[in-house]
């Protein structure tokens, strides 16, 4: 990889995630209460600046491109972003005007909520909200109906503090590509994986985990976890630890690749990215033992901070605290290629030959406190891998 060019705007703050637009032309990050966006079509012409600037009003929590985004038709350019303690805004990603708003609302206290993660789903008509500070569900919305009233609602327990369903606050949400009913998420502590399938409704849960109630990662007495009759031939007891012990720390994001056969997940204070091989869950609904995953790829998360991983194609691109990119192959689990950047690398995004980086961290001098970060954007080199 070489460096092609780096932003020249971003002074003493540090953003915070990085993510490529669909199509490839646009790099969208947040800088505290902004969403900013980039134009790679301006790189060379100078220094890269920002194109764009969105004001979320508090401290930018999430945001997402809409899946079907295509710079040559303007109704498609938008994304949905959140801040603490406000709304969901579609914001125009040619203006950067708001569209429309989403607002969660908790019908038993009366109040707006606000989420931690927001995500469109594959199909791009529906944005999922989740992580929610006063109840344990998930609010979906219909894009076309802005507004306080949801599509529907995922109960993922009876209230904040029972026993059932999943515990711990939503901190990530992917969706299955091949199947847009399919939903992973993950919760701080306790950090956990739960699979969900949209399409099952239960009495007290509109939203029923795969499979009779099974957890990837779990938690509590009375939780089901997959396992094999013949467990111990396969994997053995410390190695399902080991894995389980690094994802309960917090999840910090998760992917569907290989068709959606594989999850993989990110946790804060740990040392890996997890490979789950989710096709096991197929027969072992009467399981006592936790699946353990099946590859890891070695990574400095090694802190509170959200470290960010991007897959392409069968690549895994992991942002590090030691000032890398890591690059690893999905499948052996080898590491392919190791890029060394000058700062410790938040959020990584690739589209094609192109990799953007967001960089950043606080440091100390002369007894002050100082925020460097910068945004930067690498291609691949001719006959690299």
């Amino acid at each position: 990889m070489e460096l092609v060019s780096s932003s020249s705007d971003i002074e003493n703050v540090i953003p915070q995630g990085v993510q490529f637009s669909p199509d490839g032309l646009c790099v969208l990050t947040s800088v505290r209460d902004e969403l900013r966006l980039y134009n790679t079509s301006t790189v060379g012409s100078g220094a890269w600046k920002t194109a764009l600037t969105c004001k979320g009003g508090d401290v930018v929590q999430s945001f997402d491109w809409y899946p079907h985004m295509n710079s040559q038709q303007p109704g498609t350019c938008c994304f949905v972003g959140t801040s603490r303690d406000q709304p969901v805004h579609l914001y125009d990603a040619y203006t950067g005007g708001i569209r429309a708003t989403y607002s969660p609302y908790n019908t038993d206290r009366d109040e707006p909520d606000s989420p931690l993660v927001v995500k469109f789903d594959p199909t791009g008509s529906r944005v999922i909200c989740g992580g929610f500070q006063t109840d344990r569900y998930l609010q979906v919305f219909d894009i076309s109906r802005p507004g306080k009233d949801s599509l529907c609602c995922y109960k993922l327990g009876k209230t904040k503090r029972s026993q059932d369903g999943q515990k711990g606050l939503v901190s990530s949400i992917c969706c299955a590509s091949s199947s847009p009913h399919i939903l992973a998420v993950g919760t701080y502590s306790p950090g956990s994986i739960y699979i969900y399938d949209t399409r099952v409704a239960g009495d007290e849960e509109v939203a029923v985990v795969l499979h009779g109630g099974v957890a990837v990662v779990g938690h509590g007495k009375k939780v089901k976890r997959f396992a094999s009759d013949d467990d111990d031939n396969i994997f053995s007891k410390a190695k399902a630890q080991w894995f389980q012990k690094r994802a309960q720390t917090g999840v910090t994001q998760l992917e569907f690749c290989n068709s959606d056969y594989t999850l993989l997940s990110a946790s804060r204070k740990s040392d890996a990215v997890l490979n789950w091989d989710v096709r096991m869950m197929t027969d072992m609904v009467n399981a006592t033992r936790p699946i353990c995953g099946v590859k890891s790829y070695a990574a400095n998360h090694n802190s509170n901070q959200r470290l960010q991983f991007h897959v392409q194609d069968d690549r895994v691109y992991i942002g590090d605290r030691d000032n890398t990119v890591k690059i690893y192959d999905i499948t052996s689990g080898d590491l392919m290629e190791t890029i060394e950047m000058g700062d410790v690398v938040n959020g990584v995004s690739v589209h094609s030959d192109f990799m953007a980086v967001s960089l950043g961290e606080r440091a100390f001098a002369e007894e002050e406190m100082v925020c460097r970060g910068s945004i930067e954007l690498w291609r691949r080199k001719p006959g690299a891998i």
